[in-house]
């Protein structure tokens, strides 16, 4: 094998399980030197394997200044002693150091190395503005832009998918008639923030201006009609797509699950030449919300590399079908968990009103150490305002302000104002309805 076509399969690698059996494929066939090894070492860190990637780094005898930019990118853990131990930084290691806690939202060390930095390049600028959006912090990030020393299509693009993100389509609108030119990636971040904004007349006109489409405009214009609930466009939209990927396959494998055509489901599902997690939980949940649960069960078993994402579709099929033991069996025979498939188990306990479960299994959580969020506090406040139990309710309300810092939402808020007023307690109802701040 060649040098060459190692890069080429080292760049096209999709998924850990892969990424394991091409390094083992690779120590056999080449030579790895510094190039191959920091290759190895970004694909690593693409999917998620610190671990591995170091094990490669380590291995590496005379390591470039490169093959330290990229472990500290693949290990935001060990990032800070990374970039203390490297022996020669420049602006690349300085940039990806900014970089990682940018983009892992760390952004009080993002903005000291972006402030004490001995020369800033634009990619350090866009980094930094880039963390800003993602953080929500679009007057901050309007600031920085504002004090760049020059604009390039970069740091305009990342100003507009900034406000798209955030659902400002007026301000990203303004961004994108200010730029001095647009390419195709402006116009399709701006058709996403008409997109996420709602907004469904701007967004068709200004799908139909654009000079050209990509697969990925087309792909937005699907996302936009199916999260609209218009699931009749966008089938109708899918059938005049010019050409299909995996996005808008698996967009509409979730068009025909909800509206029930399992059959035109499974038959797309077969046909996909790629398939990834999503898909296969998409259709996963397909089988289940349609309570065929045996066939959901045997597609989960098929799939080839399975995470916490298909196990919590199982579980919550079981849940929603009534069938609690077997929901709470997967969730204990998860090999890892994270605060989703509690939810889910928390969700079915609640909807199958046994409330003493949901309040035994929201004690485990805080024992497994899981934060609570604000769907874990949904689940229980629904559960106890089904059963009636205002007292517990009231206690489960205070607690996620004082304990967990949350501020309650709407539907919080809703299900507390039911209850108490369902307890002839109509006053404190119309105190708690008087302090919603949003309503």
């Amino acid at each position: 094998m060649s040098d060459l076509h190692a890069q080429e399969l080292i760049r096209s690698c999709r998924g850990l399980a892969e990424a394991v059996a091409l390094h083992s494929s690779l120590c056999d066939r080449v030579h790895l030197g510094v190039y191959l090894s920091n290759l190895l070492v970004q694909m690593y860190g693409k999917c998620g394997s610190p671990d591995r990637a170091r094990t490669v780094f380590d291995g590496i005898r005379l390591k470039n200044r490169f093959s330290w930019s990229l472990m500290i990118t693949a290990d935001l853990e060990e990032a800070q002693e990374l970039f203390q131990r490297m022996p020669d930084k420049d602006i690349v290691s300085y940039g990806a150091m900014l970089a990682t806690y940018a983009e892992n939202g760390q952004l009080a060390r993002a903005t000291e190395i972006f402030r004490t930095v001995p020369y800033r390049d634009m990619l350090m600028w866009t980094s930094m503005l880039t963390g800003y959006a993602q953080a929500r912090q679009m007057g901050l990030a309007k600031n920085l832009f504002g004090g760049m020393p020059e604009w390039d299509m970069v740091s305009w693009t990342a100003l507009l998918c900034g406000y798209s993100q955030n659902n400002a389509s007026e301000d990203a609108w303004q961004v994108f008639t200010a730029m001095p030119r647009r390419d195709l990636v402006t116009w399709n971040a701006m058709l996403a923030a008409y997109a996420h904004s709602g907004n469904l007349l701007e967004f068709e006109r200004c799908f139909w201006k654009m000079p050209e489409w990509s697969i990925a405009s087309w792909n937005t214009m699907l996302a936009a009609y199916f999260q609209a609930g218009d699931l009749q466009r966008a089938s109708q939209i899918y059938d005049s797509m010019p050409r299909h990927d995996l996005i808008s396959s698996t967009t509409m494998l979730e068009v025909f699950s909800q509206l029930g055509h399992l059959f035109s489901a499974r038959k797309l599902f077969e046909k996909m030449e790629e398939r990834n997690l999503i898909s296969w939980t998409v259709m996963v949940s397909a089988y289940g919300r349609l309570g065929f649960l045996d066939d959901a069960k045997a597609l989960l078993e098929s799939i080839p590399e399975r995470n916490v994402m298909p196990c919590t579709a199982i579980l919550a099929c079981y849940a929603q079908n009534g069938h609690l033991d077997k929901a709470r069996r997967v969730l204990d025979e998860m090999p890892e968990h994270d605060v989703v498939p509690w939810n889910a188990m928390l969700a079915g306990y609640s909807q199958g009103g046994r409330r003493d479960l949901a309040s035994e299994l929201f004690q485990e959580m805080r024992l497994q150490g899981l934060k609570s969020d604000q769907i874990s506090f949904t689940c229980l406040l629904l559960g106890f305002s089904h059963g009636g139990k205002m007292e517990d309710a009231l206690r489960c309300f205070l607690s996620m302000q004082s304990d967990d810092g949350l501020e309650p939402v709407l539907q919080q808020y809703c299900c507390m104002v039911d209850l108490l007023d369902r307890a002839g307690r109509e006053k404190d109802a119309r105190n708690l309805t008087a302090s919603i701040p949003f309503r």
